[in-house]
C-alpha cells in the first residue's frame, strides 16, 4: 500500500529540489550560454612602428666642390651609436673628381652608390665594413635620355637601382651584382609617357622611391608622381599611373610600411599625404596640412616611420640662414603634425640613421649663406630625435664637411 507523506515534508523536500535545479542551471548557464554583454568599442590605434634593431655605423656625403670638378669629394665619418656624434674617417674627404650629388647604399651595406650629374653615370664603391673606406668599383654610364642624374633608389634585397634625372622623362635601371658590378636592365630607361621631368625640373623636385616589398616605384618630378609595377623576376618598370600635383616645386618621400607616399609642396607650403594600395600601390589623396614655417623644399621620413623631417623657408631666393628651418613631424595613420624645430638650416637633403635615432643636414650653400661665420660654411648638422620628435644637437654638431655638402647616407652595422 502507497503511504503519503506528511505534508511538511513534502513543502522541505519541494523546497530543496527547487534550490537544486536553480544551482544546477545557474553553474551549467555559465559555462554554455551563448549570449554576452556587449562591449564598447575601442577606438582603432595608430599601427605598430616598424621596429629595427639597426644601429648606424658610417656616413657619406656628397660634396658638389665650385663646379667643374673642382673640390668634388666624398666626406665619411663614423657614427656613436649612442650620442649620435660624427667623428671623420682616415682618409677622407675622398677626392673623387666626379660632381656626386645623390648618392645612397645597399641594404647589406657593400657597396656606396653615387651619380653623377656633370658625366651622367652611376659609380659603385666598395665599402670596407672595418675602416669604412671607400674603392671605385664599377662605372655605368646612363642612356642618352637620361641626363643629369639626380636621384637614386635600390630595393630592399639590394638587387635593383633606380635613377632619375633632372634633365630626362625616363627613369634608369640596372642589376647590381653581389659583386658590385651594374648591368643595364632590359627596356631601360623606362619612360613616363612624354610627361617632361625637363620643364621647370630642379635638383629638389626630382626623386625616386621603391616600397619595402620591392613591387612599386614612385617617381617624382614637379608636375606628377610616377606610380610604376615592378617585374619581380627582371626588375622591368610599368607605369601605372600618373598623380597630378598641384604645385610646381618639392620631393616626395616613402613610408618604410609603403602603407603612404609623402609629397611636399613649395609652392604652396604645404605637406600632402596619399595612401598607397597595398596590392598595386596606386596612390589615393588622403589630406593636406599647411607646412609649419614655409615653403617645404624637402621632405624625410624616419625608417621607424615615426616622424617626418622637412627644410622649410620663407624665402626660397634667400641665402639668409634665418629665412630656413629643419622642422619635425610626429606621424599617426598618416596625419602629420608639427613635432620640433631648429633655425639656421640651408639644404635640399635630410637623412635619417636606420634606428630612427639621430637625423642629419648638410648645409648645402652655392654661394656663401649669409648670417654665418666664415667657418660655419661646408658643414653637416646633427640632432638628436627626442620621442616625441623634439631635436637636440649632438656632440660636436655641426662637424666639417668638404665644399659645397649635398647628399648623404647612412650605413647600419
Amino acid at each position: 500500500m502507497l503511504r503519503l507523506l506528511p505534508m511538511t515534508l513534502l513543502k522541505k523536500l519541494s523546497a530543496f529540489l527547487l534550490l537544486t535545479t536553480l544551482t544546477g542551471c545557474a553553474a551549467g548557464g555559465a559555462g554554455t550560454s551563448t549570449t554576452s554583454t556587449p562591449t564598447t568599442p575601442t577606438t582603432p590605434t595608430t599601427p605598430a612602428p616598424v621596429t629595427t634593431v639597426y644601429k648606424a655605423k658610417f656616413a657619406y656625403a656628397t660634396n658638389q666642390g665650385s663646379g667643374g670638378g673642382i673640390g668634388t669629394s666624398i666626406s665619411g665619418y663614423s657614427v656613436d651609436t649612442t650620442t649620435g656624434a660624427l667623428t671623420p674617417l682616415n682618409g677622407f674627404p675622398l677626392q673623387t673628381g666626379n660632381e656626386f650629388l645623390a648618392l645612397t647604399r645597399d641594404p647589406q651595406n657593400r657597396f656606396l652608390l653615387a651619380a653623377d650629374v656633370s658625366l651622367n653615370q652611376l659609380d659603385v664603391f666598395d665599402i670596407d665594413s672595418t675602416s669604412g673606406a671607400l674603392t671605385r668599383f664599377s662605372i655605368a654610364l646612363t642612356s642618352t635620355s637620361l641626363r643629369q642624374p639626380i636621384a637614386l633608389a635600390i630595393d630592399s634585397t639590394g638587387t635593383h637601382v633606380y635613377m632619375v634625372g633632372q634633365a630626362s622623362n625616363t627613369v634608369g635601371a640596372y642589376t647590381l651584382g653581389s659583386n658590385g658590378t651594374l648591368t643595364p636592365i632590359s627596356g631601360q630607361p623606362f619612360a613616363t609617357v612624354g610627361q617632361p621631368f625637363v620643364t621647370g625640373s630642379t635638383s629638389a623636385s626630382v626623386n625616386v622611391a621603391i616600397n619595402s616589398a620591392g613591387t612599386t616605384v614612385y617617381v617624382r618630378d614637379v608636375l606628377n608622381v610616377y606610380v610604376f609595377h615592378v617585374t619581380a623576376a627582371t626588375g622591368a618598370l610599368s607605369l601605372v599611373q600618373i598623380v597630378p600635383l598641384s604645385g610646381a616645386y618639392g620631393n616626395m618621400a616613402l613610408d618604410p610600411s609603403g602603407a603612404y607616399l609623402y609629397t611636399s609642396d613649395q609652392t604652396h607650403s604645404s605637406l600632402t599625404t596619399y595612401s598607397a594600395d597595398s596590392t598595386s600601390g596606386q596612390l589615393t589623396l588622403l589630406n593636406t596640412i599647411s607646412a609649419k614655417f614655409g615653403a617645404a623644399k624637402s621632405i624625410t621620413i624616419s625608417p621607424t616611420g615615426l616622424f617626418a623631417f622637412t627644410i622649410e623657408t620663407t624665402d626660397a631666393t634667400s641665402f639668409n640662414v634665418s629665412n630656413y628651418r629643419l622642422e619635425s613631424y610626429s606621424i599617426a595613420k598618416g596625419v602629420l603634425t608639427s613635432a620640433g624645430e631648429v633655425q639656421g638650416i640651408f639644404g635640399l637633403n635630410i637623412a635619417v640613421d636606420p634606428a630612427g635615432s639621430f637625423v642629419y643636414a648638410p648645409l648645402t650653400c652655392s654661394q656663401p649663406c649669409t648670417q654665418l661665420a666664415p667657418m660655419q660654411t661646408n658643414i653637416i648638422y646633427g640632432y638628436s630625435i627626442g620621442v616625441t620628435g623634439t631635436l637636440t644637437a649632438v656632440p660636436g654638431s655641426p662637424v666639417a664637411a668638404g665644399l659645397t655638402p649635398w647628399g648623404i647616407t647612412v650605413t647600419n652595422q
